[in-house]
């Protein structure tokens, strides 16, 4: 009977040392994929912000094209509008700096 009672905590033991393993692995894994989601996630919205401003940008190019009808005025306006574009940036940035 000792032998039975010894041979099942032993089995017990072992057992719960498997399931101790695959928890920390298990925690393992969850920690790795959430930062991958949170690097993901950064990149989404590093991707959004860039298509915002290609958007823009692209507003801009058409709307510099409707504006001019020559080549030489649609260079001039669209070096206007981006000039206007980094004076607005810039100012944007001193306000968020105060």
């Amino acid at each position: 009977m000792t032998a039975k009672v010894r041979d099942l905590a032993a089995s017990l033991t072992t057992k719960i040392n498997i399931l101790v393993e695959r928890q920390q692995l298990t925690e393992e894994t969850l920690a790795q994929t959430r930062s991958e989601r949170d690097a993901l996630a950064a990149r989404v919205a590093q991707l959004e912000t860039e298509v915002k401003a290609l958007k823009n940008d692209l507003h801009f190019a058409s709307l510099a094209t409707t504006l001019a009808h020559s080549p030489q005025k649609v260079a001039d306006t669209r070096a206007l509008l981006a000039s206007l574009i980094r004076d607005i940036d810039r100012c944007i940035a001193d306000i968020k700096a105060c």
